[in-house]
């Protein structure tokens, strides 16, 4: 759970957000919502599940998402979340049927060897 994420002005911070007891899929946002959020560099990440060989599998329930770092050549870093438990630092064998979300830092708030 991420504590010190606040919502930008103008959108009004559901009860659940950084409050581990309950589950993210509780949080709704009208669309004019969305664009402040996204104006003050929040991403949308669906629980969009995995693949599994030929099953999908967890769709609502779980997100899976590849990160841009490798391991070695049969493994990747991966981030996962399911309700309130999110997970940063997964490794996870490069065959799995992860979601990727393209994300670029801003020029101005780059990180230098960030991974996640």
């Amino acid at each position: 759970m991420i504590s010190d994420y606040g919502h930008p002005a103008g959108v009004t911070e559901p009860s659940s957000v950084n409050n581990g007891s309950v589950y993210y899929n509780s949080n709704t946002y009208q669309n004019s919502e969305w664009a402040l959020m996204e104006g003050g560099d929040a991403i949308f990440l669906p629980a969009a599940g995995a693949r599994f060989g030929t099953n999908v599998n967890s769709v609502s329930t779980y997100g899976y998402y590849w990160s841009s770092t490798h391991v070695n050549e049969s493994y990747a870093y991966s981030v996962s979340f399911c309700g309130p438990m999110v997970s940063l630092d997964n490794w996870s064998e490069r065959y799995c049927g992860f979601s990727v979300r393209l994300v670029r830092d801003r020029e101005d708030r780059r990180v230098s060897q960030r991974r996640v």
